[in-house]
């Protein structure tokens, strides 16, 4: 009967016995049996001690849905970094089910392996449909918890939609995404609402931050406004929402940044001159993007309002700024004329990233340039 493709298309080895007759048993399992059925295995269910017996010592060709629980994330993890691994294989190439039960010890573990472990599954991921991502502290109850950061340009409908509109369950959803878009529009309250959580029944808590960058070389698409961008929360009775837009008058290269408040993260990117201020206590990354109009002094007076404890400032600007009586100033004459003037007693790093000049300054706490790279 074991061996009866007809009754055996799926197994499921749970367990987390870590006696030595469960060893046997999985040896065993493997000599007289699994050699003889891994072919017509079509669903695969495994606890963190048969994952390295069963799973990567045979192929499973007709395997479409996996799932591993009671996992440490740190095996997994290892297992997804290998590059050529079963694991990696499996989600890259062939399953469709994906159900992926963590165990962590402490809450610390939950911000040092969360965003690198679900990255990397969507970095791999070509065929999933459905992906379940439960984790749980030791000696409590699952959390319906997801944690998303994605600071490389994505794509929004294609990668993120799928997947999220079958997470119905999750109750805690936190998103940090960078989208790209070509001959769209901005993701504003609207496209939230209907497209991810019209689909979640059970979320009690969002927390975000979505940035758009379009480029509509082609197309005549209508950008909304910032008060657009509001309303669109407004209407659907969202929390306090910040935001800011490029104009309808950017049309070719045009951002737009999204976020729940208060600002829950330590970074913040791409920044550029539609940026209107704040209070972001928590942030201490901060990367200005800029290809539409040069920034002056009195943008860089709001950023240094806006994050009072910012360590890190990196800037990509391809155009000069210009003082009022026209004078061009150079980078990074530019940017030691605005440290000696602002008031950033946290900040101990300067990043430039032009297309004519590259360099980084370290300040000491004496608020001191003391290199230059």
């Amino acid at each position: 009967l074991a061996l009866d493709s007809i009754y055996i298309r799926g197994l499921d080895f749970t367990a987390n016995d870590k006696s030595q007759e469960f060893h046997q048993f999985l040896d065993r399992f493997w000599t007289s049996i699994l050699r003889r059925i891994h072919h017509q295995i079509n669903k695969l269910t495994l606890g963190q001690l048969s994952i390295e017996r069963l799973l990567h010592i045979v192929d499973y060709p007709q395997l479409y849905s996996l799932s591993l629980g009671f996992c440490q994330p740190e095996i997994i993890l290892n297992y997804l970094i290998g590059g050529d691994s079963i694991l990696v294989r499996l989600v890259n190439k062939q399953i469709t089910h994906f159900n992926l039960k963590t165990e962590l010890r402490t809450t610390e573990l939950f911000d040092r392996y969360e965003p690198t472990l679900f990255a990397l599954i969507l970095s791999f991921a070509k065929c999933l449909t459905d992906f379940t991502f439960v984790q749980c502290l030791r000696d409590a109850s699952p959390n319906s918890l997801l944690t998303l950061f994605s600071t490389s340009a994505t794509s929004y409908y294609h990668e993120f939609v799928p997947l999220f509109r079958r997470m119905s369950n999750l109750e805690e959803l936190t998103l940090f995404l960078f989208v790209k878009g070509i001959n769209s529009t901005y993701i504003d309250g609207i496209h939230l609402n209907d497209e991810i959580l019209v689909r979640m029944p059970r979320l009690n808590k969002f927390t975000f931050s979505i940035t758009t960058r379009v480029c509509n070389r082609r197309s005549n698409i209508f950008l909304p406004s910032n008060d657009d961008i509001q309303r669109s929360f407004i209407e659907r009775k969202y929390q306090q929402i910040g935001s800011y837009a490029d104009d309808n008058t950017i049309k070719i290269r045009a951002r737009c940044h999204i976020y729940s408040l208060p600002y829950q993260f330590r970074m913040f990117h791409n920044v550029t001159n539609s940026f209107q201020g704040g209070m972001f206590n928590k942030v201490r990354s901060v990367i200005i993007a800029d290809g539409i109009c040069p920034f002056e002094h009195e943008f860089f007076q709001i950023i240094s309002q806006s994050f009072p404890f910012l360590q890190t400032l990196s800037i990509q600007n391809d155009k000069p700024q210009e003082s009022k009586n026209k004078i061009r100033l150079h980078s990074l004459h530019f940017l030691i004329l605005l440290f000696s003037i602002l008031n950033w007693h946290t900040l101990i790093m300067l990043n430039n990233f032009s297309s004519k000049e590259r360099f980084v300054c370290y300040i000491s706490q004496s608020n001191r340039i003391y290199s230059i790279e």
